[in-house]
């Protein structure tokens, strides 16, 4: 049986004022800097995982630093130089805000826990309630029907995506459930849609999808991890 996990420190009112200010400022320079994909950009983006991003290091080395005249005519090598760094600054803010994540993340988890027991509690005590109470009844039939009847299960379509990886889906059908079948967090867009608009789903978690994403573009967040997920299709 479940048991209540002790939350010894929850976060304060002042405190979620504090993250909410943080959150706040990072938003608008975030917003400002923001790039709007296009269908066909996601489609050709290059993908960059572990080994990719080492052989960009590796080639500023042996090449750029090094070796000059194997850099084009064309390219300037200030300019790229000051790339590397822009992705490194880059790169070692998304690591801070993955960690932190990660630890909100926990935290909702545990939350949530806790919430489901005491939500257990009140549908086991409803359903005696509910034998001599019409309104519960009523209320219980509504919540049966929505949450404890199913329908016999379809057989989904599982892929893999590889670190950073990006794929383009067609005809899914938006009224079963996305699944997250691996650790890393996926992230999901409808083609053409708004990036700021796009759905988290944690490793091994699912989501239901808006019922007019029908095609859509799921990106690995991860630069470590390959990762997979199952669809149903229409």
């Amino acid at each position: 049986m479940a048991t209540s996990i002790t939350v010894t420190n929850p976060i304060t009112d002042l405190e979620f004022t504090t993250m909410d200010t943080n959150a706040a400022s990072n938003e608008v320079i975030l917003t400002l800097v923001k790039i709007e994909l296009t269908p066909s950009q996601l489609k050709s983006r290059l993908t960059v995982g572990v080994v990719k991003g080492s052989q960009i290091t590796d080639v500023d080395t042996s090449l750029v630093k090094t070796n000059t005249k194997a850099v084009p005519s064309t390219l300037d090598i200030s300019v790229y130089h000051a790339d590397i760094l822009y992705l490194a600054k880059i790169k070692q803010r998304q690591a801070v805000m993955q960690q932190q994540l990660n630890e909100i993340t926990a935290l909702v988890e545990v939350a949530q826990h806790n919430l489901m027991i005491k939500n257990n509690l009140i549908l086991t005590n409803a359903r005696i309630v509910a034998k001599t109470d019409k309104g519960v009844s009523d209320a219980m039939d509504v919540l049966d029907l929505k949450y404890f009847t199913h329908t016999a299960a379809g057989v989904g379509i599982v892929h893999a995506i590889v670190e950073a990886g990006v794929i383009t889906l067609s005809g899914i059908n938006p009224k079963k459930p996305f699944t997250n079948m691996e650790k890393p967090i996926l992230s999901i867009l409808n083609v053409g849609g708004n990036i700021a608009n796009a759905i988290r789903v944690n490793g091994f978690t699912s989501a239901i999808l808006p019922k007019e994403w029908v095609n859509i573009v799921v990106t690995n967040l991860s630069t470590m991890d390959p990762g997979g997920f199952e669809v149903f299709m229409k």
